[in-house]
C-alpha cells in the first residue's frame, strides 16, 4: 500500500488557540466535526488564568485553522470536559465543543499503540516567531513516570510552548498517537506528549471519536442493534412495515445475497419495536425443529414467574398474551429468518410449523414475517403444508439499485468524519459491484476489509485494488485465510469440514449453509473451526438444544470462493444423498424412533457405497441411524418362519421391492435430469453475454434434459433476443473495443481490449467465419474498405498493417504488409472515426488521425510507399468518392479536403460545408451525412460530395447519437426514443423502428440496403450482430387482440382508418374502413371495444359519438350519441367510458351519466345519473351474477359498490368488502369464479368471488416496473387454460385458477412458474389458449404502436434459435460446461 505523509491530514485538523487579546496560547486538533482536544493549560493561558485556577463549564475560547488557504473564519468553542494538571503532572486535558463546524476542516484519527520506540513523528505548532505555523520532525522514545512519552529532536523547529496541544503524527502507524504537553527548557528542547490511551482513559466520553468502531458488518447479517448503520433500504422498510400492520403473515422474498435478513432484522424489527411490537426471531435448521426453537425464544420473553411454553401444543393464540403480559407491547412479531430451511425438512415437521405459523384463524395480536430465497419461491408456494401461508402476502425484494448501494458505502462514514474514501473510489466500487443480487454481501465484505486497511483516515484506491476489488476480495481473502489456518497436514480434515458445512437438496442447484453442532465435528477439525472463526470465515454460535455450533459466515462463500464451490461440485452426489438421509432421520425421530422408519436393505445398500472412505463425513446421529438399521435387518433375516409363509413373503417382497426400485429409479432419474437441466441453464445464463451461440445450445439441451423453468427461460431469452437476428459473430480474443465493416456488412474487422485483431467474413450460407490475425504488437483503429477488399489496423508503435481479403472465402490473401511508423492518435468517443482505407486500381490508400494532423499513406503496391501529414485537427476522417477527397469533422463543422494538382496531396484545398456534430460517409463515398444538434433534438442532413449540395434531411427529437448510413447515403439508422429508426433522408421520414435485443448498448457499424431485405449491423462488447429490418411499417393505435390470437383490431393511418389485421408475419389486412372522425391522431377518443362474443366492435369517433360495426367485416351497424362527458380541471373534455355487457348491450359513462344501449338498433334502453358511490370512479364492471347490476370501485375506498342499472342507485347490503387498503381497480376471470383486486401502488390480490375470500396477495413483482410505483402490474386472464398472467417489466408470473374445489374442499391458487426476459417487455393481450402474446415491438402512445406476436411455445423457440444460432460444439465449448453434452444439439440444415 502507498503510504503518504500525514502533513495534508494535519493541516486540515490542527487548530490555533487564541486568547481574548489575540495572543497565541497554543494548539489543539479536531477529533470530530465539532470536537477538539487540547491541553488544559493552553485553555487557561488563553483566558489569562493560571493552570491551578478552576474553570466554569461552558467557558469559551477562540479557534482558527491557519494551515488552510484561504483561511476559514475563526470560531468559538466551549469547554466540554476539563481535566486540570495534577500535582504529579498527569491530566492536563481539555475537550472543546465548537459552536459551528469549520469549512474545509477534517478530523484526525487517534491511534492507540503499545510500542512507539523510535517511530518517526511530525508535529505542527505555533512557536514564537511562527504565528502561522511551523513543523517539528522527531522520533518517539520511551514512556515516562507520569505516563507521558518522551520525544527526541533530529531536525525541524524545536519544541516550545506554541506546540502545547499539538497532534503528534506517527508516520509508521499513519495516525495521531498523542498530544504535545510539555517541552524541556534549555538547549536540548526535548518534548513530551500525552499518548492516546491516556486521553481515552481520562475522558471516556470521547472514546467513540478517538477509536470508532467499524460501521460495516462484513459478511454478517445486520442485527436489530445495527439500525444506526443500516442504510439503503428505507423505502423497502416502510413497505414491509405497512404490510405487517395490515397482514397476519408476510413473506419477504429475494435472491440470495440481496439483504433479506438485514432488512427484516435491522430495518423492520427496530421500526416495529417503536410501534409497540414485541419481537422474537427464530431460524429453522436441520436437527432443530422450528417449533422447539420458537418455544425456547418465546419462553425467554415471558414475565418473571411464568413457566416455559410449548407453542406446538398451546398455539400462538394462547402464548402471545402471556408474552405480551407485563410489557408495553401490543402485538407480537415472529420473524422466521431463512424460511427456505422449512422446505427441506420432513413433511411432518413442515406440517407442524404450518399449524403454528399459519393457523386458519390467525390471532389479531400476532404477525409472522418470513424471509425466503427467491429460488425457493416456486417450491414454497406449491408446498402442500406451507404454500398458502407463504403466499398470503409476498413482498419481493429486488437487488439494490446503484443509488442504494451508494448509500451503503457512503452513509456509514457520515458519522465518522475522520475517515473518508479516496476520490472516485466509491464510483469504482459501484461499477465493480454492478446490479447482481450477490453483489451486496461482497460489497459488505470489501468495505469491512477496507475499514481495517484505512490509512491516514483515508480508505485508499491502493488498498481496494490490493484486495482484488468487489468481486475478487472475498475469494482472495478466503483462500489466504485458509492457507494460514489449515496446514497441509490437516488439508483432508479441512476439506471434510467444508463438506459438512453445506447442504444440497436433490434437484436443487443452489447449496445452503448447514449449522453443524460441535458434537458432530471431528476432534481434529475443531481447531480448524476455531482458527477460521477467529478470521470470520466461519461463525461459532450456541443454541439451547445443540450447544455450540458452527456455520459458514455467508452463503456468498459457496459461490464466490472457488475452493468451496469446487468442493460442493465434487461432493454434490454425496451431499444430495446425505440430504435424503437426514430427511429420513427426521421422519424417524418424529415417529418416536420406531423400527418401521429405520432404513431397509435397499437404502442400506445405497449407504454402503458412501460409507467406504467417507465414514468420518457422517455425524454420530447419521452413523447411529444406519447402524440401527443394519442391526434390525440382521434380526429380520435370522427369524425362522414356516417355509410357505417365507415363500409368500419372499415373492411379495420381491414384487414390492421391484416396484419400489422402479419408482425410486424413476424419481432419481427425474431429479438427476432436473439437476442437469438447471446446471445447463445456469451456464447458459453465464455465457449469454460473451458467447450467445453456445448459450443457446446449452439452453436447448437444458430443455431436452428436463423442461425446468430455468431452462425454458434461458431458451425464451435467446429466442426473444435473436428472433430478428440473421447472423452473429463472436469469439474474438477479448472484449470488442472498435470495429469497421464493408458497406454490405460482409467483411468486419474488430480490435479488442487485449489489443488483438479478428476478421469476420460472412459466408454464402449466411454465417460469419472467424479468423484471428497475427499479434504484431497491439491492434487498434480498424478500417475496412467499402467493398471489403482491403482491411487495415494501427499498431502501438505507429505503424499500420493492411491485408487484401479474398471475397469468396474471406481469407486474407497475404500475411499482411506493414507501413512505416507515423504519429497517429486515435480520437475517442462519438463521433470519432480515426481510420479509413480505400482501393485505387491495384494500389490503395490509408488515412488516419494524428495529433492535430491527418496522416495519409499509400499502400506501396505498384509504387514505393508515400506518406503525407496534413496539419488539420480532425475528430473523424473518411475518404470521399476517391483517394483525392477526404471528409473530416473538426471544431463542430464538416470539412472537405481535396488534393489539387497532379502530385497528390502536395496542395490541399479546404472547404467548410456547414455545422456538424456527427459524420458518416456513404459506402460509395458520394454522400456525407451529418448530424447537428438543434435545440433539444438534432437534424440529419445528406450532402452530395464534394460540392456539398443538400440531398435530404431528417429531424429527430433527441440530440446526436452514433449512427450509420447505407451505400448511397439515402438511408440512415439513428437512435431515437422508440428504438433504432430506419429513416429516408430524401423524404425526411422514418420507415421503421426496431430494438436490438441481442446486445446491450449496441454501436452501429453498417446499414445494408439490400433490395427488399435491409439489415443493420451492430457491435457490442462481445458480439457483432446482423439484424433484419422492415422496409416500412405502419403504426396503429392500441390494438385489441381477438381470442384466437391470430387477429387484432386497431385504428390506423393516424386515426383515419379502422383495421382488422393478422397479428403475425406481415400483418395482412383483413378488413379496413374509413373512420368518420374529426380528430387527428390515434386513439384520440379511446381505443375500440369488442363485444364478448366478438361479433361487434364499438369505435369512438368523437367525444360523445360511437360507431357500432360488425366483426370481422367492419360493416356499419348503427351510430350512438351519448351524453357529453364533462370537462376536467384543465378545461379538457374527459374521455367517454364504454364497454359491453355479456348480453351484448353497451354501457357508456359520461361523468356520472350512465346510459345503456342496444347495439343492433342504437336505441337507448335507459339513462340516469349515478348516486351513492361518489364522483371519482376508479373501475366499473358488469356484475357477473346479475345482468341488471353494475360493480363500481371508487377511488380512495376499500370496497366495491353494487349499482342497480334500472335505477342508478346503490343496492343496499351488496358492498364487496375486500379488507383495508384503497382499491384502484378490479376484474373477473372468464369463469367469474375469481376476482383480481388492485390496491394502491398496483399490488394485485386474488380473491374467490363467492363467497368473497382472499386467496393470494398482495403480489409484488420480482422486478420493478419502469413506470414507477404508480404503475400497476398488468394482468391477463387466459380463458381456456384457467390461468392468470401477471406481467411486469421483465417477468410473466403464471398462476393456476382451479375451476372448482379440490377433493378436500379447498379453494386455492397455484403458482405455476415465471417467464423471465432479459429486457423490458410490454404486451397488449393474450390469446384464449394462452399460447400467443401480442407484443409491443416499437413505438408509444404518442406516435403509435408496432406489434408482433410472441409464441409461448418451446418448440417454436427451439426451431428459431437453431436457425439463427445453431452450430456444432467444439472441444473448447465442452470445457466450459459442467456436464456432458451430446455430439449434436440442433439438427443439421438440409443440404442444398
Amino acid at each position: 500500500m502507498v503510504r503518504r505523509s500525514g502533513d495534508d491530514v494535519l493541516k486540515r485538523a490542527t487548530l490555533r488557540v487564541r486568547g481574548p487579546d489575540g495572543l497565541i496560547a497554543g494548539a489543539g486538533f479536531l477529533i470530530g466535526a465539532d470536537r477538539a482536544v487540547t491541553c488544559a493549560h493552553v485553555v487557561s493561558g488563553a483566558l489569562g488564568l493560571s493552570s491551578t485556577d478552576s474553570l466554569d463549564p461552558g467557558t469559551r475560547i477562540s479557534l482558527d485553522l491557519p494551515f488552510i488557504r484561504p483561511m476559514p473564519s475563526s470560531v468559538t468553542a466551549c469547554v466540554e470536559a476539563w481535566v486540570p494538571p495534577a500535582d504529579d503532572e498527569s491530566g492536563d486535558i481539555a475537550i472543546l465543543r465548537l459552536d459551528t463546524a469549520i469549512s474545509g476542516a477534517r478530523p484526525v484519527l487517534m491511534v492507540d499503540a503499545d510500542d512507539l520506540w523510535h517511530h518517526r513523528v511530525h508535529i505542527p505548532g505555533f512557536p514564537e516567531g511562527l504565528a502561522d505555523g511551523g513543523w517539528h520532525d522527531g522520533r518517539a522514545l520511551g514512556p515516562t513516570g507520569q505516563g507521558w512519552v518522551q520525544l527526541d529532536r533530529p531536525s525541524g523547529v524545536p519544541l516550545t510552548g506554541g506546540f502545547s496541544g499539538s497532534p503528534v503524527w506517527d508516520e509508521e502507524l499513519g495516525g495521531v498517537v498523542g498530544m504535545v504537553v510539555a517541552a524541556q527548557r534549555g538547549g536540548s528542547r526535548q518534548g513530551f506528549f500525552i499518548p492516546t490511551r491516556t486521553v481515552k482513559e481520562a475522558v471516556p466520553s470521547v472514546q467513540d471519536l478517538i477509536d470508532p468502531q467499524s460501521p460495516f458488518r462484513g459478511l454478517s447479517a445486520f442485527s436489530p442493534d445495527d439500525e444506526e448503520v443500516f442504510f439503503g433500504r428505507e423505502s423497502e422498510t416502510e413497505d414491509v412495515v405497512r404490510l405487517v400492520h395490515a397482514q397476519p403473515r408476510v413473506t419477504l422474498v429475494g435472491p440470495s445475497g440481496c439483504g433479506k435478513s438485514s432488512l427484516a432484522l435491522a430495518g423492520v424489527v427496530p421500526a416495529l419495536r417503536q410501534a409497540a411490537y414485541e419481537v422474537v426471531v427464530v431460524r429453522p435448521s436441520i436437527g432443530r425443529s422450528l417449533v422447539s426453537a420458537l418455544s425456547a425464544e418465546l419462553s425467554a420473553h415471558l414475565p418473571p414467574g411464568l413457566a416455559g411454553v410449548e407453542v406446538g401444543r398451546q398455539g400462538l393464540a394462547e402464548v402471545a398474551p402471556l408474552v405480551l403480559r407485563g410489557s408495553r407491547a401490543e402485538r407480537l412479531l415472529v420473524v422466521v429468518d431463512q424460511a427456505e430451511e422449512l422446505l427441506v425438512c420432513s413433511p411432518e415437521e413442515a406440517q407442524c410449523a404450518a399449524e403454528v405459523l399459519f393457523p386458519d384463524r390467525p390471532p389479531d395480536e400476532v404477525c409472522v414475517l418470513l424471509t425466503l430465497r427467491a429460488d425457493f419461491l416456486e417450491a414454497g408456494l406449491s408446498h402442500p403444508a406451507l404454500g398458502s401461508g407463504l403466499g398470503s402476502a409476498v413482498y419481493a425484494l429486488n437487488p439494490m439499485r446503484r443509488e442504494q448501494l451508494k448509500k451503503v458505502i457512503e452513509r456509514p462514514l457520515a458519522a465518522i468524519p475522520a475517515v473518508a474514501y479516496a476520490p472516485m473510489l466509491v464510483e469504482k466500487m459501484l461499477d465493480d459491484a454492478g446490479n447482481e443480487p450477490g453483489a451486496l454481501p461482497l460489497l459488505g465484505f470489501v468495505l469491512e476489509k477496507l475499514w481495517q486497511e484505512r490509512w491516514h483516515g483515508r480508505i485508499s484506491f491502493e488498498a481496494y485494488l490490493e484486495l482484488g476489488g468487489v468481486r475478487g476480495a472475498l475469494a482472495e481473502e478466503a483462500e489466504r485465510i485458509w492457507h494460514e489456518c489449515v496446514p497441509e497436514s490437516h488439508e483432508s480434515a479441512g476439506r471434510a469440514l467444508l463438506t459438512q458445512l453445506v447442504r444440497v437438496s436433490p434437484g436443487s442447484e443452489a447449496p445452503l449453509r448447514r449449522v453443524v453442532p460441535h458434537a458432530d465435528v471431528a476432534q481434529d477439525q475443531w481447531p480448524i473451526v476455531r482458527a477460521l472463526a477467529d478470521r470470520r470465515l466461519l461463525v461459532v454460535g450456541r443454541d439451547a438444544d445443540r450447544g455450540e455450533t458452527v456455520e459458514l459466515a455467508h452463503e456468498a462463500l459457496t459461490v464466490e470462493w472457488p475452493r468451496l464451490a469446487g468442493q460442493v461440485t465434487a461432493d454434490r452426489k454425496f451431499l444430495e444423498w446425505r440430504a435424503v438421509l437426514n430427511d429420513d432421520i427426521e421422519r424417524w425421530k418424529e415417529t418416536g424412533e420406531t423400527v418401521e422408519r429405520l432404513p431397509r436393505a435397499d437404502a442400506l445398500a445405497e449407504a454402503e457405497k458412501w460409507l467406504t472412505g467417507r465414514q468420518t463425513d457422517l455425524n454420530t446421529v447419521e452413523r447411529d441411524y444406519l447402524e440401527r438399521g443394519r442391526r434390525y435387518e440382521r434380526r429380520r433375516s435370522s427369524t425362522k418362519r414356516v417355509w410357505w409363509v417365507l415363500a409368500v413373503a419372499v415373492v411379495t417382497g420381491l414384487a414390492v421391492l421391484t416396484t419400489t426400485v422402479i419408482v425410486q429409479g424413476r424419481v432419481s432419474e427425474d431429479r438427476a435430469a432436473e439437476a442437469r437441466s438447471r446446471a445447463l441453464a445456469r451456464t447458459a445464463s453465464d455465457l449469454a453475454g460473451r458467447d450467445p451461440q453456445l448459450s443457446a445450445m446449452l439452453a436447448i439441451e437444458a430443455v431436452h434434459s428436463s423442461p425446468t423453468w430455468e431452462a425454458r427461460n434461458q431458451l425464451l431469452q435467446r429466442y426473444v433476443e435473436h428472433r430478428d437476428t440473421t447472423a452473429i459473430a463472436s469469439g474474438a480474443l477479448g472484449l470488442l473495443a472498435e470495429a469497421d465493416a464493408s458497406a454490405d456488412g460482409r467483411v468486419v474487422l474488430v480490435t479488442t481490449d487485449s489489443r488483438t485483431a479478428t476478421l469476420y467474413v460472412r459466408s454464402e450460407q449466411g454465417d460469419y467465419r472467424l479468423r484471428h490475425l497475427p499479434d504484431r504488437g497491439g491492434a487498434s483503429q480498424p478500417a475496412v474498405s467499402s467493398d471489403g477488399a482491403l482491411i487495415a489496423y494501427a499498431l502501438d508503435d505507429g505503424s499500420m498493417v493492411w491485408h487484401s481479403v479474398d471475397p469468396d472465402n474471406g481469407r486474407p490473401l497475404d500475411d499482411g504488409h506493414t507501413l512505416s511508423r507515423q504519429k497517429r492518435e486515435k480520437p475517442e468517443g462519438f463521433p470519432a472515426r480515426g481510420a479509413d482505407v480505400i482501393p485505387s486500381g491495384d494500389d490503395g490508400w490509408i488515412v488516419t488521425t494524428g495529433p492535430d494532423t491527418v496522416v495519409l499513406q499509400s499502400l506501396g503496391v505498384t509504387a514505393p510507399e508515400q506518406a503525407w501529414t496534413i496539419g488539420f485537427d480532425a475528430k473523424s476522417v473518411r475518404f470521399g468518392p476517391d483517394e483525392k477527397t477526404l471528409v473530416a469533422l473538426s471544431d463542430g463543422g464538416l470539412w472537405v479536403l481535396t488534393s489539387v494538382g497532379e502530385q497528390l496531396w502536395r496542395t490541399v484545398n479546404l472547404k467548410r460545408l456547414g455545422k456538424a456534430d456527427g459524420l458518416r460517409v456513404s459506402g460509395d463515398g458520394t454522400s456525407a451525412v451529418t448530424c447537428a444538434n438543434s435545440g433539444s433534438g438534432a437534424v440529419y442532413t445528406a450532402l452530395r460530395l464534394p460540392g456539398g449540395t443538400q440531398q435530404g434531411r431528417y429531424r429527430s427529437a433527441i440530440p446526436c447519437r452514433d449512427f450509420t448510413v447505407d451505400v448511397s447515403g439515402r438511408h440512415a439508422m439513428i437512435l431515437e426514443r422508440s428504438g433504432w429508426g430506419l429513416v429516408d433522408l430524401r423524404q425526411g421520414s422514418r420507415l421503421s423502428s426496431t430494438w436490438i435485443e441481442a446486445q446491450e448498448e449496441p454501436s452501429p457499424l453498417a446499414l445494408v440496403d439490400a433490395p427488399g431485405s435491409p439489415a443493420f449491423l451492430t457491435m457490442s462488447r462481445t458480439t457483432v450482430v446482423r439484424t433484419s429490418l422492415r422496409n416500412r411499417e405502419e403504426r396503429s393505435g392500441e390494438p385489441e387482440l381477438l381470442r384466437d390470437g391470430r387477429r387484432m383490431i386497431a385504428q390506423a393511418e393516424g386515426g383515419k382508418k379502422l383495421r382488422v389485421s393478422e397479428t403475425g408475419g406481415a400483418q395482412r389486412t383483413i378488413a379496413e374502413v374509413d373512420r368518420a372522425t374529426t380528430a387527428s391522431g390515434l386513439d384520440a377518443y379511446g381505443k375500440p371495444a369488442v363485444s364478448h362474443d366478438e361479433r361487434h366492435v364499438v369505435d369512438p369517433v368523437a367525444a360523445d359519438k360511437l360507431v357500432v360495426r360488425t366483426l370481422p367485416s367492419l360493416d356499419t351497424v348503427t351510430h350512438i350519441t351519448s351524453a357529453m362527458p364533462p370537462r376536467d380541471s384543465a378545461g379538457d373534455t374527459e374521455r367517454l367510458t364504454f364497454f359491453f355487457l355479456k348480453n351484448g348491450d353497451l354501457l357508456t359513462l359520461a361523468g356520472r351519466r350512465l346510459e345503456r344501449w342496444d347495439v343492433r338498433t342504437g336505441r337507448r334502453k335507459s339513462g340516469y345519473d349515478l348516486t351513492g358511490p361518489g364522483s371519482s370512479v376508479g373501475e366499473i364492471q358488469p356484475s357477473p351474477w346479475n345482468s341488471d347490476h353494475l360493480l363500481v370501485a371508487v377511488r380512495g375506498r376499500g370496497y366495491i359498490h353494487t349499482i342497480d342499472l334500472r335505477t342508478g342507485k346503490e343496492v343496499d347490503g351488496r358492498r364487496m368488502q375486500t379488507g383495508p387498503g384503497t382499491i384502484e381497480g378490479f376484474t373477473f376471470d372468464p369463469t367469474n369464479r375469481y376476482l383480481l383486486v388492485f390496491r394502491s401502488g398496483g399490488l394485485p390480490e386474488v380473491w374467490l368471488s363467492q363467497p368473497l375470500k382472499k386467496l393470494l396477495g398482495p403480489l409484488r413483482s420480482l422486478s420493478e416496473n419502469s413506470g414507477g410505483a404508480g404503475q400497476r402490474t398488468f394482468s391477463m386472464f387466459v380463458e381456456q387454460q384457467h390461468k392468470l398472467f401477471l406481467i411486469s417489466d421483465k417477468e410473466i408470473h403464471i398462476y393456476g385458477l382451479p375451476v372448482a374445489e379440490d377433493d378436500d374442499g379447498h379453494d386455492g391458487v397455484t403458482y405455476d412458474g415465471t417467464y423471465t426476459f432479459g429486457l423490458v417487455q410490454e404486451f397488449f393481450g393474450v390469446s384464449a389458449d394462452g399460447r400467443t402474446l401480442l407484443r409491443l415491438r416499437a413505438g408509444d402512445g404518442t406516435e403509435g404502436y408496432v406489434t408482433d406476436v410472441l409464441p409461448l411455445d418451446v418448440s417454436a423457440w427451439e426451431r428459431r434459435v437453431c436457425e439463427v444460432l445453431g452450430r456444432d460444439l467444439t472441444d473448447d465449448d465442452r470445457k466450459q460446461v459442467p456436464v456432458g453434452l451430446p455430439a449434436q444439439i440442433c439438427p443439421r440444415p438440409p443440404l442444398p
